[in-house]
């Protein structure tokens, strides 16, 4: 599944990449979900997931200052595999 996303509008400071959360799990706290780190640009792919399920998805900038707040949740469903 191929992830996109649009810089944040008033950085604190210089982008230097983005943290990308997913899970089929909401309720689970930040800390669980699965993530994984993107060098500054905006798009990812991730693979291995399940297929015809709906996982949740949030993007966080980092920046030369630190992490900035999450965006909004996004529910996405998995297309079928193959």
């Amino acid at each position: 599944m191929v992830i996109q996303w649009d810089e944040p509008e008033t950085p604190n400071g210089q982008v230097t990449g983005y943290k990308v959360y997913y899970t089929m799990n909401p309720q689970l706290p930040m800390n669980s979900w699965e993530s994984r780190m993107v060098d500054n640009n905006q798009l990812t792919t991730i693979s291995e997931l399940i297929p015809h399920t709906i996982y949740t998805i949030r993007v966080q900038a980092f920046t030369s200052v630190g992490p900035g707040p999450l965006s909004g949740p996004v529910l996405v469903k998995t297309q079928q595999g193959g």
